[in-house]
């Protein structure tokens, strides 16, 4: 990966500076110094000994120096690496080089953030250790020490590449749009997501060792009034989690897919032409992991969620792109099937996941009305199987005729006061008489409902279907009089 890498040579060369190193390893230990000079116990404390206490407060003081130097500084640099390349106009001599994405991907990730990474695996990862270690009772509290560190080591080296991978996949997704703040805009955004992100790893690791005080309603205490609290857990796929585990699982899980999308998205602008299988696995594997953390005997609604949300994003990139559309159906009717998948809008990728954990929920649920007796006259799985797929169906059609209306300037907007309408201001019109009239159906509706539902779905989908396909022939007409 690393070895005859020019892209990860060319970024060390640029941003390695020995004197960011010691200014860096100074500041470092200068804060460690004083992060434990301030963990002195002071006499009104009886919660934390003097060892947890120093090290709470030096793992306090650890945190800010983490957040923005690895996390922030390190972030800045691998987006600025890109941008500035940009405006050097030497990006386009690395879009022609024989290099391929993923080397440039690790270069720029490993690479242009070089002394933060030697900074915080040879100091700042160790330095954290050791101050977890202190903060921890002596015993680790539900469990031995090593396996809560551990987990904060993967938390804390997840973030990094995830804020890295992310940073990089903005930047080259809209690099034709970046001006001279183009690396603090990108910047921004990683910012603020990483205050919340921190906030989470903080709590979920001060829960091992926080300790609260129990009143007793102002009665003689003959016990000590301070206990631990156990940390929370959660249970994914029968394994339990305490709140740090799971962090790392989900940090480890985005960061990865992070990194693949920024070698995704590069692929692209370097054009690259792949088969849809990326965004096959993204799907079903983030279905899968989140699926996980839902208990109960229904736990397909985050799949649904997940193809749901990702149809509707992928329709909205790819509904303008008419050339594609035109090129997609030369090669089926030329029969060319495999370039036609290779060309393949993603948003049907998302519909046809969407059908598949729509059909696994319809058997749960029959599967759950059978178990339960009393449950059984109500559900109509079917229902919600059907009506869901119309929806769904009615979003894209009318996504795909206001993004071909001609002379339209911002689709976009056009498809959000659809939305709008749709989702807010018309079910709020009908709550005084049924707001299910535009929801799938999941109870045992009336012959009469079942008819008002169909007609305002099917009116809306008519409509839509025939604006898009005049704009579709517009769009023929206008290019055959070119």
């Amino acid at each position: 990966m690393f070895k005859n890498n020019p892209e990860l040579m060319k970024n060390v060369k640029l941003e390695f500076n020995l004197t960011r190193i010691v200014i860096l390893s100074l500041l470092l230990l200068m804060l460690s110094w004083i992060g434990w000079k301030t963990g002195e116990l002071p006499a009104w404390e009886k919660v934390y000994t003097q060892e947890q206490y120093t090290g709470k407060t030096l793992f306090n003081w650890l945190s800010a120096f983490g957040f923005f130097v690895s996390i922030v500084w390190g972030s800045y640099l691998v987006v600025n690496s890109f941008v500035e390349e940009v405006k050097l106009k030497t990006w386009d001599f690395v879009r022609l080089s024989s290099l391929p994405p993923f080397k440039i991907v690790l270069g720029k990730i490993f690479g242009a953030p070089s002394v933060v990474w030697l900074i915080t695996l040879l100091l700042g990862i160790p330095l954290i250790i050791f101050a977890g270690a202190n903060a921890l009772p002596e015993a680790g509290g539900v469990r031995p020490q090593n396996i809560t560190l551990f987990s904060l080591t993967i938390c804390l080296l997840s973030w990094i590449v995830f804020s890295y991978s992310f940073g990089l996949f903005m930047s080259v997704s809209g690099y034709k749009k970046f001006d001279r703040n183009g690396s603090f805009s990108a910047t921004a955004l990683i910012f603020i997501s990483g205050l919340f992100i921190g906030g989470s790893i903080q709590s979920a690791f001060e829960s091992f060792h926080k300790k609260i005080y129990i009143s007793n309603n102002n009665k003689i205490m003959t016990i000590d009034p301070y206990t631990t609290i156990n940390p929370s857990s959660i249970d994914w796929y029968g394994m339990k989690l305490y709140s740090i585990d799971m962090l790392a699982l989900l940090l480890s899980f985005c960061a990865f897919w992070a990194f693949i999308g920024a070698w995704r998205v590069l692929r692209e602008s370097l054009q690259y032409r792949d088969m849809p299988w990326v965004w096959i696995i993204f799907i079903a594997s983030s279905s899968l992991f989140l699926n996980g953390f839902k208990p109960g005997p229904l736990p397909l609604y985050e799949p649904i969620l997940i193809s749901l949300i990702t149809l509707i994003l992928t329709c909205v990139k790819e509904a303008g792109d008419m050339i594609k559309y035109k090129s997609l159906l030369h090669k089926i009717r030329q029969k060319s099937y495999a370039e036609a998948f290779r060309d393949m809008p993603l948003w049907i990728i998302s519909f046809i996941t969407l059908c598949i954990f729509s059909i696994l929920f319809n058997e749960q649920v029959k599967h759950y009305a059978s178990a339960m007796n009393v449950f059984a006259p109500e559900l109509k799985p079917g229902l919600f199987l059907l009506s869901l797929i119309i929806i769904a169906t009615r979003d894209i059609i009318v996504c795909h005729a206001i993004f071909w209306m001609p002379n339209i300037r911002r689709p976009l907007l056009g498809f959000a006061v659809y939305a709008a309408v749709i989702y807010v201001l018309f079910p709020a019109l009908l709550a005084t008489i049924d707001d299910d009239y535009i929801k799938p159906f999941f109870p045992d509706p009336t012959i009469d409902h079942m008819s008002a539902y169909w007609i305002i779905h099917g009116a809306v989908i008519l409509t839509a279907l025939y604006f898009a396909r005049k704009f579709w022939q517009s769009s023929l007409d206008r290019k055959a009089r070119v």
